[in-house]
């Protein structure tokens, strides 16, 4: 009884020290990717999501946001990246939901399927977009493989 009194002590006090050690700068295992957004690159990011058939909207047509993606010097692209991790998810699949929720509307969503073999329907997995909530994807569960992924786009 003793024995395991402490050994529950001491495991608590580890994680005590560690928590210390996250709060006091000591936990250098950050990513450059784990910045935060501002929210001027909010606001340009919601300038282009959600994807819509609407012609109200220019902006956000998806030739528009696949140019905007595919920009040589990648800002949008990693910020679009950052953003769309931001919509979290207990699990991979919640959080490709959330972000397909974020990035299309369902009537864009109509006009494709992951490959495009079902006719009349375009490719996903060739847009930019696709790569941009793939990245997203792998950040924030970098355990998650390529067929969870898939099945979680194509749901």
């Amino acid at each position: 009884m003793v024995f395991k009194l402490i050994n529950k002590v001491n495991r608590l006090k580890r994680q005590n020290d560690a928590l210390k050690r996250k709060l006091e700068g000591g936990y250098r295992n950050t990513r450059s990717t784990d910045k935060q957004l501002s929210l001027q690159d909010i606001a340009v990011i919601n300038k282009y999501f959600a994807i819509d058939t609407n012609t109200a909207n220019k902006n956000k047509k998806i030739d528009v946001v696949e140019n905007m993606l595919g920009k040589k010097d990648q800002e949008f692209f990693q910020n679009a990246v950052i953003f769309f991790k931001s919509k979290g998810g207990s699990d991979c699949r919640k959080l490709i939901f959330n972000c397909m929720i974020a990035a299309i509307t369902n009537e864009v969503a109509n006009q494709y399927s992951f490959t495009g073999r079902k006719a009349p329907r375009k490719s996903f997995k060739d847009l930019r977009l696709c790569t941009c909530l793939y990245q997203a994807v792998k950040l924030a569960f970098p355990n998650a493989n390529d067929d969870d992924i898939k099945d979680g786009i194509n749901a």
